[in-house]
């Protein structure tokens, strides 16, 4: 005898799909006034933001030039120990030593490193970055040439500060133009 029942291959493919419906949070009901309901978890993950800006705000990205010129009016001899606050080094180019500082975060943790900064006439003469003095008004903590401020918390801030740079001047050095570059950076943990 041969049974034959049309709603069997549709219950057995009912059967088959239910181990897969319950990878989801999910419910069967069945029958008068059944009801079924389902969990449905949010998550919304928000990364860490860093915008820091050193120097001057502009339409175009420019780095700025800290320079002192002891030959400027009024001049400074050299290795006098008479300290030298800088100059504008031309138009768009040269900023007076004090610089604008701003850092917008949302992380509860930063850091600033500064790489080591070698000052150099593009040949073998040298001026020792200890000659170059910084100072901040301490918002944000500014490090040291090769150094970094430690981990410091901003937390969700917009911080504005000023550094400002002065050359030492404290020992005499061979006529040339030196020049360096000092890279910061912001990051977090």
């Amino acid at each position: 005898m041969k049974f034959s029942n049309p709603l069997l291959p549709a219950l057995a493919a009912t059967l088959v799909t239910l181990p897969t419906l319950a990878l989801a949070d999910s419910q069967l009901g069945i029958g008068v006034g059944a009801s079924a309901s389902a969990d449905l978890d949010f998550r919304i993950v928000i990364p860490d933001l860093v915008y820091f800006q050193v120097g001057t705000f502009g339409t175009t990205p420019q780095d700025d030039i800290v320079e002192f010129d002891l030959g400027a009016a009024p001049p400074v001899g050299p290795g006098s120990g008479t300290d030298v606050t800088a100059t504008a080094g031309g138009a768009g180019d040269g900023v007076d030593g004090a610089l604008s500082i701003t850092l917008a975060t949302n992380s509860a943790t930063v850091t600033i490193s500064a790489t080591a900064l070698i000052l150099s006439d593009g040949g073998s003469l040298t001026i020792p970055s200890s000659e170059i003095l910084t100072a901040s008004t301490g918002t944000i903590q500014m490090p040291a040439f090769g150094a970094n401020t430690g981990s410091f918390a901003p937390g969700l801030a917009t911080l504005n500060d000023t550094w400002t740079y002065t050359y030492d001047n404290s020992a005499v050095y061979a006529a040339a133009t030196y020049t360096g570059r000092v890279v910061y950076t912001v990051s977090t943990p």
